[in-house]
């Protein structure tokens, strides 16, 4: 997955901190974002959550939607 820093998004996910609840957050792809793979075989990607102004996870079954090219400062 090559995504360019900058790149806003919107991503949906069952969120644990939710009991499991289908979350939408809006998100920014910056330097730290990735997707990996936990040691318990799980696909993870790693995001800046823009409201939240912070890094947060999705966990398997997420749902990732672009919304712009790049933020331009």
């Amino acid at each position: 997955m090559k995504v360019e820093i900058g790149t806003k998004f919107k991503i949906g996910y069952k969120a644990k901190k939710h009991n499991d609840e289908f979350i939408w957050r809006d998100g920014m792809w910056t330097e730290g974002c990735g997707l990996w793979t936990a040691k318990n075989g799980k696909t993870i990607l790693t995001y800046w959550d823009i409201v939240q102004n912070g890094f947060r996870n999705a966990t398997q079954d997420f749902v990732f939607m672009t919304t712009s090219k790049k933020e331009i400062n």
